[in-house]
């Protein structure tokens, strides 16, 4: 009979810490898994059978892994309900609105005021919610529609007839499909990644010989993977067969900041103003994020490339007029997260070109500096890690849901964090070399590299990253050099030394393997 995640987010979101008291339904905050989802079922108490088909419901998804809390364990001890109503909207990530006449009647302000407050009460906060943040309101709210319910109960103020309602057939797997696979981000429909564009040359184009040029100048062929690693100011591009698996160097360093390498071409892609301190390619690798400063390390912006017409479709001007330190895409390519030199970390629509949310450091009255930023594949959650610790936040509630601080010690920080696709594994790199994985949830740490033996001079590691296939990690070194660490095993596989380049900067990886 209550709702959810509606008072957050309206100003800066702050840090949640949680603790093991219990909740007033007696429920602990903690027993539910990081990576699950907290729900909120509104209801109004139409009548005993009514109640009980909101029972049942509730019943249903604890039992398909839905952490959903309801009134009903509630109202066995004396409760301040206007407390505890407030409460359940604060905590959860998502509300389901069970449409019942009495619930339109009550949401829509045509009842009495001795008549349904909770509903009333829950109401007013959800539009509220809705005011601020339209975007945001139209996720996390959900109306629903039982068995033997109808749409025409949905209230008025959530537009029925233009946005999607979830209709519960059965309480079954089967029966309630699409709201399971909303809640646990596993839907059943995915944009498949774009494929190559076929070469079309016009007539008498002289195509043949031009191919046996590209030919005798070793380009890369269509079944070789090409990686590009941006290195400080310059980029330095390296390839590896993907049948033999052994690497050879394509160029050396080139002056310019950003240089992509595909199977045919190298193609330029000039920093406007900036100096570019991060990179991230989109999901289907078509398009790229690159993040920068200014000479004096300040003013950063973001730029989106689309790399099939090599124009800037987005420019993000950094909201904390700081040099931009990551940048990372959503898994559908629609969401950009940007962190910064002042511990702030943003997340913006690609869509609507809007702010979303602003994650504001733990550590920000420290000083923190927000130094690397990841989106979990499912899209559940976020992490960011500052100098000294890795925080995950929820990407339906933006609170945290999970913390570890750096297992080194000062003057030794973090330098780089890299997500596995799985979400289950941080890695974590430092300023003395050394490289910690982060094994979730347990919370058990694993040490790569020794602080002070990592990279062929024993300096820091600048940057880690997961391969597609969360088996190896890849370690960008401060003397230029990449190492490649298999996960399973703990062990180095492979060092590639550049001592003439300077240190690695950035590392992004296409989701198919074939860019770095």
């Amino acid at each position: 009979m209550r709702c959810a995640d509606l008072l957050s987010g309206q100003a800066e979101i702050g840090a949640v810490i949680m603790n093991s008291r219990q909740d007033a339904d007696g429920a602990k905050p903690d027993q539910a898994s990081p990576l699950g989802v907290r729900v909120f079922i509104s209801y109004a108490h139409d009548d005993a059978a009514h109640e009980e088909l909101v029972r049942q419901f509730w019943l249903f998804l604890r039992q398909n892994g839905i952490d959903a809390r309801v009134d009903l364990p509630a109202s066995e001890r004396r409760q301040d309900w206007a407390q505890w109503m407030t409460q359940q909207v604060r905590d959860a990530d998502r509300v389901l609105i069970v449409a019942s006449p009495q619930y339109r009647r009550r949401a829509e302000g045509d009842a009495g005021p001795d008549e349904g407050r909770g509903v009333q009460w829950e109401a007013r906060l959800i539009r509220d919610r809705f005011y601020a943040d339209q975007e945001i309101g139209l996720q996390s709210i959900v109306p629903v529609i039982l068995p033997g319910c109808s749409v025409d109960d949905i209230p008025l103020w959530l537009s029925p007839a233009a946005t999607t309602h979830y209709r519960v057939s059965a309480y079954s797997v089967k029966g309630a499909d699409k709201l399971l696979r909303l809640l646990t981000v596993q839907p059943l429909e995915s944009v498949p990644p774009l494929g190559t564009v076929p070469v079309l040359p016009p007539r008498n184009s002289g195509a043949d010989r031009r191919m046996g040029r590209r030919r005798r100048f070793g380009l890369i062929s269509a079944g070789i993977a090409a990686m590009m690693i941006a290195v400080s100011a310059t980029v330095l591009a390296l390839s590896y067969s993907a049948h033999k698996g052994n690497p050879r160097k394509l160029s050396s360093s080139h002056p310019i900041p950003t240089i992509l390498a595909t199977g045919s071409f190298w193609r330029v892609l000039p920093n406007p103003k900036y100096l570019p301190t991060a990179v991230a390619f989109s999901p289907d690798g078509n398009t790229l994020a690159v993040g920068g400063s200014s000479s004096k390390g300040i003013n950063g912006s973001t730029y989106v490339w689309n790399l099939a017409t090599s124009k800037i479709v987005t420019t993000i001007a950094d909201k904390g007029n700081d040099e931009v330190n990551s940048v990372a895409f959503s898994a559908d390519g629609t969401r950009l997260a940007v962190c910064n030199g002042s511990g702030g970390t943003y997340l913006w629509s690609l869509v609507t070109g809007k702010m979303i949310a602003h994650l504001v450091d733990p550590a920000f009255l420290n000083l923190a500096l927000a130094v690397s930023v990841k989106l979990s594949k499912d899209g559940r959650f976020l992490a960011v890690s500052d100098l000294n610790s890795t925080y995950l936040w929820s990407l339906t509630s933006y609170k945290i849901i999970d913390s570890q601080a750096f297992p080194g010690s000062f003057p030794t920080t973090v330098q780089s964090m890299a997500l596995s696709p799985d979400g289950r594994t941080v890695a974590v790199s430092d300023s003395d070399g050394g490289i910690y994985l982060w094994k979730r949830p347990n919370h058990q740490i694993v040490t790569l590299a020794v602080p002070g033996t990592s990279g062929a001079n024993g300096n820091g590691t600048n940057e880690v990253a997961f391969t597609p296939d969360g088996t190896t990690l890849i370690a960008g070194e401060a003397d230029g050099s990449i190492n490649l660490w298999n996960i399973s095993t703990g062990k180095m596989t492979a060092s590639f030394a550049n001592p003439g380049a300077q240190g690695i900067a950035a590392i992004a990886i296409a989701s198919n393997g074939g860019v770095l």
